[in-house]
Order: structure tokens, then C-alpha cells, then sequence
């Protein structure tokens, strides 16, 4: 009786370890841990970027630096109360043909005619002229316009020359350049080209200055252009 017992515990044991055995086979293998990132490389000095230029954000900003110097020209040269003085205008000047010598330069055919031109577009020069003088009100800005026109009257060339110039800022010299394009110029009766040189002298308008010392606010200027004009050595 004794021994059956022993002999059934044995039994009952070796059950246990068998189903126990058939457990472990069907468990499903446990993944191993996931592994922590690894640390970040040290930065070397030859890593570091440096910050990029205006010009290159712009570009990536995909703004078109063309397109807001156009912008800002156009801004400029349609002001409605020019405050710029051109204090420079003379009775007269002379206007050389390329053709003629300097000893026939006062016969030249359309030389007021072309002074009457540019004169035409005094208040827009003025409105040019605004922007510069308003961070340097205590300066006068001087500028030559060198204007180069067919006999027809086409305007081939219109640039402002930087050696006799006090302005080297793009808005305002663009500004120039581009009023002078929209002037209506005569035809030569002789059918001769012309090259102007065309100078102007500009001052912020005293009473202006004055009322903006005072209250901020901006007058206008009763200004007029300035016309004096002769070319370089014939061709």
C-alpha cells in the first residue's frame, strides 16, 4: 500500500513536469529590450554654419531683389508732396550734338527744347530726391544725369554719373533713371544724336525742415528743376 502511494505521487509529479513542458513550448519568445539612441556627435568648429546673408534668405524667402528695387523706385518717384528743393536752375544751358564742334554748340537745334523736357518732370526728380535728403537733411545732393538720345528723340541711355555724384543709393539714383525714361524729348530737326549732361543740386526745403523740426509733419517744396546741360568731347 505503501509503495503505491510513492509510486502515484512519482506519477502525479511526472505529470506536472510534462504539462508544465508543454506550456513552455507554446509561449511566444519575448522581444529583447529596445536599445537607447546613441549620443548625439560633439559639434566641431567646422560644423558650425554661419548665419546666411540678406541676399542669400531673400533668395530662399524666394523674394526677387530686381523686383523690390523696382518696387521701391516706383514708391519713391510717385510721392504727392515732394519736399526736395532743386536749388540749381540757371537761365540757360548749352547742349552739344555729337556731330558739331564746340565752336557750333550754340547753334544746336533743340537744346531748350530738351531742358523743357526734363523740367516737365520736376516734381517726380523732386520725389527722388526725398528720401536721400531726409537722412541727410543737412547736406545738399548733388548728381549728374547723363542722357544719351537718338535724332528722333529716343532716349537710348539715361544714367546718372557716380564720379559727380554724392549718391550712391540704388533707389534713388534707379528713381532718376527711371523718370527720365518716361520724359517726352524732342526730335533734331537735323537729324543729329545728343548727349546731355544734366546736373542737379537738391536741398531739403528750409521751410520744411523747419515744420518737421517742429511738429514732424512734412510741407511741400515749391522747387524747381534745375537745367544747365553740355556733353563731353564731341565723337
Amino acid at each position: 500500500m505503501g509503495s503505491r502511494k510513492v509510486i502515484g505521487a512519482a506519477l502525479g509529479v511526472g505529470i506536472v513536469a510534462v504539462l508544465a513542458f508543454g506550456a513552455c513550448r507554446h509561449e511566444q519568445p519575448v522581444a529583447p529590450a529596445s536599445q537607447p539612441p546613441p549620443p548625439p556627435a560633439p559639434v566641431t568648429p567646422s560644423a558650425v554654419t554661419s548665419t546666411p546673408a540678406p541676399s542669400a534668405l531673400a533668395a530662399d524667402a524666394g523674394i526677387d531683389p530686381a523686383a523690390e528695387l523696382a518696387l521701391a523706385i516706383e514708391r519713391a518717384k510717385s510721392c504727392t508732396e515732394p519736399r526736395a528743393a532743386i536749388t540749381n536752375r540757371p537761365e540757360g544751358g548749352t547742349i552739344y550734338n555729337n556731330a558739331m564742334t564746340s565752336a557750333d554748340a550754340g547753334s544746336i537745334d533743340r537744346g531748350q527744347l530738351i531742358l523743357e523736357a526734363v523740367e516737365a518732370e520736376s516734381k517726380a526728380f523732386r520725389c527722388c530726391f526725398d528720401s536721400w535728403l531726409s537722412q541727410h537733411p543737412n547736406e545738399a545732393l548733388t548728381m549728374l544725369l547723363v542722357l544719351e538720345l537718338e535724332s528722333d528723340g529716343t532716349l537710348g541711355e539715361a544714367r546718372v554719373a557716380a564720379d559727380r555724384s554724392n549718391v550712391d543709393d540704388p533707389v534713388v539714383t534707379g528713381c532718376v533713371t527711371a523718370v527720365a525714361r518716361e520724359a517726352k524729348y524732342p526730335a533734331s530737326p537735323s537729324g543729329s544724336p545728343t548727349v546731355v549732361e544734366y546736373p542737379f543740386r537738391a536741398t531739403l526745403d528750409a521751410s520744411t525742415a523747419t515744420d518737421e523740426a517742429a511738429t514732424g509733419s512734412a510741407g511741400t517744396a515749391a522747387g524747381n528743376l534745375a537745367g544747365a546741360a553740355h556733353s563731353p568731347t564731341p565723337r
